[in-house]
């Protein structure tokens, strides 16, 4: 099925008979399926993607919306880009790797990075985080690896074109 998906619009195998009440079978008119379901509600469904304040406590969302204070950080880099959504991923099983990761490192400070991709690779993202395994599509420069740039206009180069993108 997901094979069939990539094929051409035009492909047999994509369309299904509508049947409107008394249209006999060999008038029928043929209508393609609807287009898969957009990458960002899947995971929205799933529960990997949010698009809430994580607030910790409750009331604290308004003192401490962090997808808030992302979209300005980003904004105020790039003040003519429309933000159209920001999301954090909420995946237990890598939040739980990060922390253990996170605690070897004392008390090194994190910095706001960005990272820079298309839609398509969103899914691997949010379920596996972000593995050298997927490294080399936009270019290997300084090795295999996962790259990130204190610039944001720097990681939107790597972004898709599209709209909506």
């Amino acid at each position: 099925r997901q094979a069939a998906r990539a094929r051409s619009p035009c492909t047999p195998s994509l369309l299904q008979p509508v049947l409107p009440a008394g249209v006999d079978e060999d008038c029928a008119e043929l209508q393609p399926e609807p287009p898969p379901p957009d990458p960002v509600r899947r995971l929205l469904d799933r529960g990997l993607l949010v698009d809430s304040p994580a607030c910790g406590e409750p009331g604290a969302c308004e003192a401490n919306d962090d997808l808030a204070e992302v979209k300005a950080l980003f904004s105020t880099q790039l003040p003519d880009v429309q933000v159209v959504g920001v999301y954090r991923v909420e995946n237990k099983a890598l939040a739980s790797v990060y922390g253990a990761i996170r605690a070897t490192m004392g008390a090194t400070p994190e910095r706001d990075l960005w990272h820079g991709t298309t839609l398509d690779c969103l899914h691997n993202i949010a379920t596996c985080g972000f593995n050298r395994a997927y490294s080399g599509r936009h270019g290997t420069k300084l090795g295999m690896g996962t790259y990130f740039s204190a610039d944001a206009a720097y990681s939107l180069r790597f972004c898709g074109r599209r709209a909506g993108a």
